[in-house]
């Protein structure tokens, strides 16, 4: 049972997001739990990292 909770707490692979309601549920989740939200360019090889405070999919709005 603990080999389970592990595989839960590991890294997961990147996601690739692709409609607007697979975004917004996503960094809404993001927001709700304090994670951050990390963005890689893979032509630049350069990461971003950030906390997102608002999240209003009615305006196409970050915070």
């Amino acid at each position: 049972m603990s080999n389970a909770l592990s595989a839960e707490d590991a890294p997961q692979p990147p996601k690739v997001l692709t409609t607007p309601l697979e975004i917004s549920g996503n960094l809404r989740q993001l927001q709700d739990s304090h994670d951050p939200l990390i963005i890689t360019f893979h032509e630049r090889s350069q990461r971003f990292q950030s906390y997102l405070v608002d999240v209003d999919r009615d305006s196409n709005m970050i915070a």
